[in-house]
C-alpha cells in the first residue's frame, strides 16, 4: 500500500526502518547534488577571474546555462578544455536523474519482495509536443547509484578546480577526501524516462527506403 511520510507512525519498527532509510538516501542525493552544483559554479568562477562580479554572475545562472558557458570556455583551452567538456557531460546526464527523482516523487511503498524495504513511486506529466506522463518506481538501489555518480562528478570537478588554480585549505581538503585526479569518469545512461502517452502511442519513425532514389538519379 502507499503511504505518505505523515502514516509512518502506524507501521511497525523495521517498516518504519524501512521508510526512513529510503528518505536518508534520498535527502543525501539532494544534498550531494547541492555540493555538485557549487561545484560547477567555482569552476565558473575560476575562469572568469574569481572575482565579485564572477560570483554575482554564476550564482544567478541555471544549471544548464552554467554548463553552455563553461562549454564555451572550454574552446579557449587545450587539454583542460577537454576536461571542461566531458565535466560538463557528465553533470547534464546526473542532472536529468536529479531532476526526474526530485521533482517526480510522490508516494512512498513497501516493494512487496523483501521485509523493510521501501521505494519510491514517481509521477510526472508533461505537454511537450503530445500529452504524455511518466510513472515508475525509484528503489533505494537506485539512489544508491545516483548518489555514487554525484560523488564521481564532486571529485573530477575538484580536480578541475585544482588545475584551473584554486587554492587553499577547502580545495586540498576536497581533493583529499575525494581522491580527486582528471581521470575521465565513465558516466552513466541518461535516466530511464519511459512515456506513456494520452493521446495515442508516440507514431513510429517512418524507415527511409533505398533504392528507388537511385534508380531517379540515374534517369536524370
Amino acid at each position: 500500500m502507499t503511504k505518505g511520510v505523515s502514516d509512518s507512525l502506524d507501521l511497525s519498527l523495521n517498516e518504519q526502518s524501512g521508510v526512513w532509510n529510503f528518505a536518508h538516501r534520498y535527502t543525501s542525493l539532494i544534498t550531494f547534488w547541492n555540493h555538485a552544483e557549487m561545484c560547477g559554479r567555482q569552476i565558473a568562477q575560476l575562469l572568469l577571474g574569481e572575482s565579485t562580479m564572477s560570483v554575482a554572475l554564476t550564482s544567478e545562472l541555471g544549471n544548464r546555462t552554467l554548463m553552455d558557458a563553461i562549454e564555451v570556455a572550454s574552446h579557449e583551452l587545450d587539454v583542460l578544455g577537454e576536461h571542461l567538456l566531458h565535466f560538463s557531460k557528465g553533470f547534464r546526464v546526473i542532472l536529468g536523474y536529479r531532476n526526474f527523482y526530485v521533482h517526480s516523487l510522490v508516494a512512498t511503498e513497501h516493494n512487496g519482495l523483501v521485509p523493510g524495504d521501501w521505494q519510491g513511486v514517481l509521477f510526472s506529466l508533461d505537454g511537450k509536443g503530445r500529452a504524455r506522463f511518466f510513472n515508475r518506481k525509484l528503489t533505494s538501489q537506485e539512489l544508491e547509484v545516483v548518489i555514487s555518480e554525484i560523488h564521481k562528478l564532486i571529485a573530477y570537478g575538484a580536480a578541475i578546480q585544482k588545475a584551473l588554480g584554486a587554492s587553499g585549505d577547502g580545495i586540498d581538503r576536497l581533493v583529499q577526501i575525494y581522491g580527486s585526479s582528471l581521470d575521465m569518469p565513465i558516466w552513466p545512461r541518461c535516466v530511464e524516462k519511459t512515456a506513456l502517452y494520452l493521446q495515442g502511442q508516440e507514431p513510429t519513425p517512418k524507415i527511409k527506403r533505398r533504392g528507388r532514389t537511385r534508380g531517379k538519379a540515374e534517369k536524370l
